[in-house]
């Protein structure tokens, strides 16, 4: 497999946006009203198969669509209203965790007449969610929490905020973390503050948090990196009933009729620090990292794509409604990546 196999299908929808999530095919967007619109991420993706494309010859090209919040209003489902800005947001099991000014908070997604739930009376910078459901808050100058939305071990040795579920874990400060299988890295705000790396041990249902210990992250080393080709598409009715977003088949230079097409044989992943000892990458990823002037996309180790820095950024893999995505946040608009793997045979 080669880069040219790699198709990259790029969004962009113009507006001012605080955060942005995809999640169980929903697509959540806060706007500068301090308002979060829902919504319907699949009946959106499957209108957007009927636009016009052609077949592209040239390599590593990127098919580019321009959208706006009216083209997505028939797929809004409601609108929720927020008193204020939002920091940071995370979901997880249709639970939206999100924190502005005023403090720390959850808000049900399922609940049709769910309120906002006050966890904490304290801002959080930065919401980091493992893949066992553990929540770290970092909180800046007041350090690095955890809140327990698990409910299936307790977290011993540590001090508990009263009447809460929050946990101190370390008080130096902490601009934002990474999971590093049951431990965490704390990152500090380089090069003014330190960071460090947080060892757990599990013996039953308790937690013990084992060791802090200082650490200095060091991003990969990398080399030059590809600009990208767009390539626009037309919103128009298709003049051939051929073509479905995401979708190519070079043997027979037309494109695949099942809209449902997905590559199998990549996965797009963040590249953590070199201090994640749980991060295995394998050689057909295409890996995400950032420095402190551009966001770098690889394929095989080597370089694919360079993009401007961003306001926040994100990467989804793999469900059943997403596949090998890359979402930026950026002052004026907001723009989704969604890589292919080309067929060969």
């Amino acid at each position: 497999m080669e880069m040219e196999q790699i198709l990259t299908t790029k969004i962009t929808i113009d507006g001012h946006f605080q955060d942005c999530q995809l999640y169980s095919g929903h697509l959540y967007l806060w706007n500068d009203q301090n308002n979060l619109a829902i919504y319907d991420w699949n009946k959106w993706m499957k209108s957007l198969n009927k636009v016009e494309r052609v077949v592209y010859y040239e390599p590593r090209s990127t098919e580019y669509l321009h959208s706006s919040l009216a083209d997505l209003e028939p797929f809004l489902e409601k609108t929720l209203q927020f008193n204020f800005p939002i920091l940071d947001s995370a979901i997880f099991k249709h639970t939206l965790y999100y924190s502005d000014i005023t403090g720390f908070y959850a808000y049900s997604l399922l609940d049709p007449h769910a309120t906002k739930l006050t966890l904490w009376d304290e801002p959080v910078q930065h919401i980091s969610v493992s893949k066992n459901g553990r929540i770290a808050l970092s909180a800046g100058e007041n350090g690095l929490f955890e809140y327990d939305a698990t409910k299936k071990w307790t977290l011993q040795n540590t001090a508990k905020i009263p009447h809460t579920g929050i946990y101190l874990l370390n008080a130096s400060f902490a601009s934002s973390s990474e999971w590093s299988g049951n431990d965490l890295i704390q990152y500090g705000e380089n090069p003014l503050k330190e960071s460090f790396f947080l060892t757990f041990g599990k013996i039953k249902k308790q937690l013990h948090l084992v060791s802090i210990q200082p650490a200095e992250p060091k991003l990969q080393q990398v080399g030059r990196f590809i600009k990208e080709f767009p390539l626009p598409l037309s919103l128009e009715k298709q003049k051939q009933n051929e073509g479905q977003l995401f979708s190519y088949e070079t043997k027979n230079r037309k494109l695949n009729q099942d809209f449902q097409y997905r590559s199998k044989e990549i996965f797009i992943k963040k590249m953590p620090s070199r201090l994640n000892k749980s991060f295995n990458q394998s050689p057909q990823d295409l890996s995400v990292s950032e420095t402190e002037s551009h966001l770098l996309i690889r394929w095989k180790m080597s370089p694919f794509l360079q993009l401007p820095k961003v306001m926040k950024w994100r990467v989804y893999d793999r469900s059943i409604y997403y596949k090998n995505q890359l979402h930026l946040l950026q002052d004026k608009e907001l723009t989704l990546y969604i890589f292919t793997l080309l067929e060969t045979s």
